[in-house]
């Protein structure tokens, strides 16, 4: 069944109004929809409704709600993925898109030494590459896609892990499953470097700060790997 994110303002006494030409083309014109039809709307808090279409017009939708019910879908780890920029927008957008579907909380652009883009695509183009990813994954609640922050700005500490590719360090896995037995719960942040990688000097400030450098195995991975990777490692537990 279809789903989409809508304004917990558009479910009122158990009708849904959504005043949205995208939408209302959406159903009329790509799904062909038709009164009586049923889909389902979440409104970003954990809640999902199954609607009944009522009625819709040219930038209007209106629905009956026919159930309500709270989303399982969501991890009970909130992993804030720390991303250096790619040089090619269209990776960090892949990033955006798998982490969604993953189930990545908040997403925040970082800015490093040897990151090579500054600029972020559009961002409505990236909010509606999440949006979509969540709808199609199934996610009760939208990741939140903040502000870029610097190297130095980042809140190390224990539950602030480095990713690095140098050196006798830890797998992430398993320091992963020491510290919770397994189970993937609590806050977690993760720091993906850009393709020519951290550096030496970053990664000893982060260690000195008391953020853990962690690997994901002997081989070099592109930053885009590398965080799916990570973040699928760091989500995807019993």
């Amino acid at each position: 069944m279809q789903r989409f994110f809508v304004s917990p303002d558009s479910i009122k006494g158990g009708l849904l109004t959504v005043h949205s030409a995208e939408l209302a083309h959406q159903f009329r014109r790509v799904l062909r929809l038709s009164p009586g039809d049923e889909f389902v709307v979440l409104d970003n808090t954990g809640a999902e409704f199954r609607c009944s279409l009522v009625d819709m017009g040219k930038e209007r939708v209106e629905a009956k709600v026919v159930e309500q019910t709270e989303c399982a879908t969501e991890s009970a780890c909130e992993l804030t993925l720390y991303q250096a920029m790619p040089k090619k927008a269209a990776l960090f957008e892949l990033i955006l898109q798998k982490g969604t579907e993953l189930g990545v909380t908040t997403f925040v652009p970082l800015m490093t030494e040897r990151s090579e883009r500054e600029r972020l695509p559009r961002a409505d183009r990236l909010e509606r590459i999440i949006r979509e990813a969540a709808e199609q994954s199934e996610r009760g609640v939208l990741p939140k896609l903040l502000e870029p922050v610097n190297f130095s700005d980042l809140p190390f500490g224990p539950e602030l892990l480095v990713l690095h590719s140098r050196g006798e360090l830890p797998y992430l896995g398993e320091l992963l499953g020491e510290r919770s037995g397994g189970e993937a719960r609590g806050h977690l942040g993760l720091v993906v470097g850009p393709e020519g990688g951290l550096t030496e000097a970053e990664v000893d400030h982060a260690r000195k700060t008391g953020s853990p450098a962690v690997t994901l195995g002997p081989r070099i991975l592109r930053t885009e790997t590398a965080a799916i990777s990570a973040a699928s490692i760091a989500l995807l537990r019993p």
